[in-house]
């Protein structure tokens, strides 16, 4: 399996995407993701993907081209034979641009295919910015610039995000009262514009560093996740356990690949 992960490096582009991410793979595959608090915006090249459909219990086709929702809980993703495929990992301060207005009502069903339009998923599958085993991000970058140039912006989204990916927040009232907010309030912006609860999202975003953290660590000292706002260590392992379905060692164990996302079960 190939996996190659890159950063936009235009300020703009920046802002609203986290990072891109190329896949090759020969070969079937059982994939499971991560919440980590943002949307996967995929263009399928060659080949395709299932994914787990928890309501109806089985796996169901993507299509050539989606979005998918930020999660409080893990995908379960089927490569049936083989898939190449390009995967934009866009922040959740995305929802506060004019472009998202439409997709914020619709995208926690599950039921809109890419904002993207054909003329740049055309380009996408052309691998125009793929030069040997690097991404060329300035050319992606250029694709996706147009998405957000000149975009009608609230600052609300982008505000929120800021807040979950630093290291102030003791808990969600505090998280509120940062935004200037009750709590009420919110809850209500939170579950209108990304369909989950601010405690939802402050324990995914926790989580995610956390792991990002350990990842990296050459000791898998489970105790330094009290740094990250856990009571202890059983704190932390309950909630690895109710997002992953696995204690935190199995997980990091399986967390091979150069993305702390994604592992193959």
């Amino acid at each position: 399996m190939k996996l190659i992960e890159a950063l936009p490096v235009n300020p703009q582009v920046a802002k609203y995407i986290d990072r891109y991410q190329y896949f090759e793979l020969s070969e079937p595959a059982f994939l499971k993701t991560i919440p980590n608090g943002k949307f996967d915006c995929w263009t399928a090249i060659d080949g395709c993907f299932e994914i787990w459909d928890f309501k109806r219990e089985k796996f169901v086709e993507t299509g050539d081209a989606g979005i998918l929702p930020a999660t409080n809980r893990i995908s379960l993703i089927q490569i049936v034979s083989h898939l190449t495929c390009l995967n934009i990992k866009l922040n959740l301060s995305v929802v506060g641009l004019g472009i998202m207005e439409y997709y914020a009502h619709h995208i926690a069903k599950q039921n809109i295919t890419s904002f993207l339009s054909k003329s740049t998923q055309r380009k996408i599958v052309g691998k125009e910015f793929l030069h040997g085993d690097a991404l060329e991000v300035s050319k992606l970058d250029e694709l996706m610039s147009s998405y957000f140039t000149g975009q009608k912006e609230s600052q609300e989204p982008y505000h929120l995000l800021t807040l979950l990916t630093s290291n102030t927040l003791v808990n969600v009232n505090d998280l509120a009262n940062k935004m200037n907010m009750t709590a009420k309030s919110l809850e209500r912006l939170t579950k209108k514009k990304l369909g989950l609860t601010p405690i939802e999202l402050f324990n995914i975003f926790r989580f995610e560093k956390t792991t990002a953290y350990l990842q990296k660590s050459e000791t898998l000292r489970l105790i330094e996740a009290l740094d990250f706002g856990y009571y202890d260590q059983s704190h932390f392992v309950k909630t690895c356990r109710k997002i992953t379905g696995i204690p935190p060692r199995q997980l990091l164990n399986k967390m091979k690949l150069p993305t702390n996302d994604l592992f193959v079960d």
